[in-house]
């Protein structure tokens, strides 16, 4: 799939501001029936790895990333299971390879993740919606940023393809 550009993806974003409640209790039922597998995921995900107060997030983040990967392709097939864990076991290698890094180097271990990466605008956008109100000090970040940021990375990646 070509990459998507910044300004498609910060569109979306912008769009989403102004969604009301009901809509978006729509748009959640549209993608867990085109795409059950992911949202199981993403809520196991969720459940697992975020804190009390901030769940809800990955899951509106990954709707977020299939409405736009599905808006470039005018849909998407659906996602199976097999195809989900291997992404997510390639990315859960690469938390192993980051948690080998130390703090001072977790920052350049990110960089070097998202260069190259076919969907960087997206997922770098992801990360800046993970990290609102601590860019400035991101030790201040909530600690399930990172595996969010790998399971909204999975996500894309069993997306595109």
């Amino acid at each position: 799939m070509k990459t998507i550009s910044r300004e498609a993806v910060d569109l979306i974003i912008d769009r989403y501001e102004a969604h009301d409640d009901t809509e978006m209790q729509q748009r959640f039922k549209r993608f867990s029936e085109q795409q059950p597998f992911l949202m199981a995921y993403l809520l196991a995900g969720d459940e697992e790895f975020v804190e009390e107060e901030n769940r809800g997030d990955l899951l509106y983040l990954g709707l977020m990333i299939f409405e736009i990967l599905s808006g470039e392709r005018g849909g998407l097939p659906e996602v199976g299971e097999d195809p989900l864990m291997e992404a997510d076991e390639r990315n859960m290698q690469l938390v192993l390879s980051l948690d080998e890094a130390s703090e001072m180097h977790f920052q350049e271990s990110i960089e070097r993740m998202l260069e190259g990466y076919n969907q960087q605008p997206l997922l770098t956008a992801m990360l800046e919606v993970l990290m609102s109100g601590n860019e400035e000090t991101p030790e201040l970040a909530p600690e399930s940023v990172g595996m969010n940021l790998i399971h909204l990375k999975t996500v894309i990646d069993s997306l595109d393809r």
